[in-house]
């Protein structure tokens, strides 16, 4: 972007000098009145986008350092493009645009040009751990090729550039090329998500060295017919996986850790992911639909029934995969920072995980009644908006006899009240405190260890009462709390540092 500004705005020199001053200012006087002009506008400005290759300074805005900031190149733009800023940029000071091509940037000729051509792209992400810079440009450029040349770079994105990109650090590259895998699988789903699990699973792109003949033909067709590309044994193996990843989706979350461990690559898995869900959904459905072919309407019924069980239980497993990849973004203590670009993994789970719930309201009962670690509560809470969804059954997950069980649903009660203060919630909480006044009385300390914490929390939520003739969780919160100072001598150690 500077060197391509820096040159326009050395051309603008060179026309001053040479006697077109006073169609330079005449120039300057249009640009001046550019802002009435929508039609001029919208063309310079969609002209400078063309030029300029915004996606990676975008994704590198996201960095912390903002190394890719440079002043000059903000001066050079407002100074050549002053009617698409803000009039309060307008009042830096001039900077003195180049008279010649003395500018280090100004000695190339021409703007930067990639080869894309398909052997050379392939050895470039081959090289990718030690030259990434190329492969971003390369990268970059591929995202502006027409649609139906994106084909033939397929072979070398799954298979070559994929495996490699899981041990780099660098965000850019995998951002474009999750921007290519999407254009890739609105084109061709099916090969391209069994391809995608193929390539993270077995990495066979790692195996062949610079230059190699082992992807002669570059997938230029993207049916199931042409050789697969390293696996060894043709398209009948990406076959044999594509239908036993309908038959298990849960194979799609075997490819390993590292996958889930940049958001854009997660992205990808997660999409690849609900596809093979669909996929299998629809295979159950047709399934049952050949069942039914001369039964009963009891049978039929059955057959519906046993269809719900098979989704339900397929779905909660897919979900608490997810969140055990979501509980790795969170820190191992509260002293350690969190992993990198934890937010954006964990955002990217929940809003997957919400997605789920509102599609099928009973998986989210499923899944509470089966628990996760108490650590993602305040998570999902926060993060799913599906999570109000919990409410109606809060009273029957806190009525189960099972310890564990009681305090996941304490816990959970007391963050769903505490995002949703509302009466329904103040009922719940009172459910809740109930249940921790029972563990004082039978000296449940495992228990009150456990849910002591959520005090706080719910008496800031309802700091006085909205229910009829019921008194306030703060007053029943200091109640509690007394009667665990009476039995603090009997409790042994652990209830005391839980009290603390």
């Amino acid at each position: 972007a500077l060197y391509l500004l820096a040159r326009r705005a050395a051309s603008q020199a060179k026309k001053v000098e040479a006697g077109g001053r006073r169609r330079q200012m005449k120039r300057l006087h249009e640009l001046g009145r550019a802002v009435e002009d929508k039609g001029l506008l919208d063309a310079e400005h969609e002209s400078l986008v063309t030029m300029l290759p915004l996606r990676l300074m975008l994704v590198e805005a996201e960095q912390p350092s903002y190394e890719a900031l440079y002043p000059q190149m903000l001066e050079y733009a407002v100074a050549q493009f002053p009617h698409l800023f803000a009039s309060i940029h307008l009042e830096l000071p001039p900077s003195p645009l180049p008279a010649s091509s003395s500018s280090p940037h100004a000695e190339r000729a021409g703007p930067l040009q990639v080869d894309v051509r398909p052997a050379r792209v392939r050895d470039v992400f081959a090289d990718i751990e030690r030259d990434p810079a190329t492969a971003i440009l390369t990268l970059d450029a591929l995202t502006r090729v027409e649609e139906k040349d994106v084909d033939k770079y397929g072979g070398s994105l799954l298979f070559t550039l994929l495996p490699r990109l899981l041990s780099l650090k660098d965000r850019r590259a995998a951002c474009l090329f999750a921007e290519l895998w999407e254009r890739l699988f609105k084109r061709h789903p099916a090969p391209v998500a069994a391809k995608t699990v193929h390539a993270l699973l077995y990495k066979p792109g790692l195996a062949y060295p610079k230059g190699s003949v082992q992807e002669k033909g570059e997938w230029a067709q993207w049916g199931w017919g042409e050789a697969a590309v390293a696996s060894g044994g043709g398209a009948e193996d990406l076959l044999a996986l594509h239908d036993s990843l309908i038959r298990d989706v849960l194979g799609v979350l075997a490819v390993g850790e590292q996958a889930a461990l940049d958001p854009s690559l997660l992205h990808v898995l997660l999409k690849t992911l609900s596809f093979y869900q669909a996929g299998s959904e629809g295979l159950l459905l047709a399934q049952v639909e050949v069942g039914k072919a001369g039964k009963q309407s009891t049978e039929e019924k059955a057959l519906e029934e046993q269809l719900a069980t098979l989704l339900l239980t397929q779905q909660s497993a897919v979900i608490q995969l997810l969140l055990e990849l979501c509980l790795r973004t969170l820190p191992p203590s509260a002293s350690l920072p969190p992993p990198p670009h934890a937010a954006q993994r964990r955002s990217v789970l929940c809003q997957y995980i919400h997605q789920m719930f509102i599609r099928n309201p009973l998986l989210v009962k499923l899944v509470h009644f089966q628990r996760y670690d108490t650590r993602l509560i305040p998570v999902l809470v926060e993060e799913v908006p599906s999570m109000h969804t919990c409410v109606p059954f809060l009273p029957e997950l806190l009525s189960t006899a099972d310890q564990p069980t009681r305090g996941f649903a304490i816990l959970l009660a007391a963050e769903v009240a505490r995002k949703y203060p509302l009466q329904q919630t103040e009922g719940i909480v009172n459910v809740a405190l109930q249940r921790m006044r029972e563990a004082v009385d039978s000296d449940a300390t495992e228990l009150l260890k456990m849910t002591l914490p959520i005090l706080p929390v719910v008496a800031a939520a309802f700091p006085r009462s909205g229910l009829p003739r019921s008194v306030s969780v703060t007053e029943q919160a200091v109640e509690l709390l007394a009667s665990v100072r009476t039995i603090k001598s009997t409790a042994g150690p652990g209830l005391t540092g839980a009290e603390e």
